[in-house]
Formats: C-alpha cells, sequence, structure tokens
C-alpha cells in the first residue's frame, strides 16, 4: 500500500497538469457554446448528463459538449480526492 501511496505522490505534478488542461478545456467548451459566464462555468462542475439528456438532444455539438463534460467532471473530482488523499498522508 505505502508504494501505491508513493507512487501517486510522486504522479502528482502530472495529474496537476492534466487538470489544469482539463480545466482550461472545459473554459474552451463553454466558450464555443456560448459566451464565457463564470456561474454556468461553476454549475458545469457539479452537472452530470444523464443518458435522457444525451439521447434528448438532436445538436451534435451538444451531444459531444455533454459527454466530454461528463469525463472531465470525473477525472476532477478523482484529481481532487488523490489531491486531498496525498496531501492528508504527506502532512
Amino acid at each position: 500500500m505505502a508504494t501505491i501511496i508513493d507512487f501517486i505522490h510522486g504522479f502528482m505534478p502530472v495529474l496537476h497538469t492534466v487538470a489544469a488542461i482539463a480545466i482550461t478545456t472545459k473554459i474552451i467548451l463553454i466558450s464555443k457554446y456560448r459566451r464565457f459566464q463564470l456561474p454556468y462555468f461553476f454549475y458545469s462542475m457539479i452537472r452530470f448528463y444523464s443518458f435522457r439528456d444525451r439521447i434528448n438532444t438532436s445538436n451534435s455539438f451538444r451531444l459531444r459538449y455533454m459527454s466530454i463534460n461528463n469525463w472531465l467532471n470525473i477525472y476532477l473530482y478523482v484529481w481532487v480526492l488523490l489531491t486531498l488523499y496525498t496531501l492528508f498522508i504527506y502532512r
């Protein structure tokens, strides 16, 4: 278990870089779909689109946006959990 935690701790700079890229990607996607609005950005961080939401849209860009948004949210939540986990262990 200690080697896994050490590996995660050593890999954190890469995960931080990927998280910055993910947040930038979310900003770009939001800007392409509608003008960038800070409240919409924070709302998109907690919004997961269901399968029913994706079926009900006819816009192909919106469909891609929903799928990418879900994957980016999953990554960012895992990144936050791993960051907090290593922060409390290596404190």
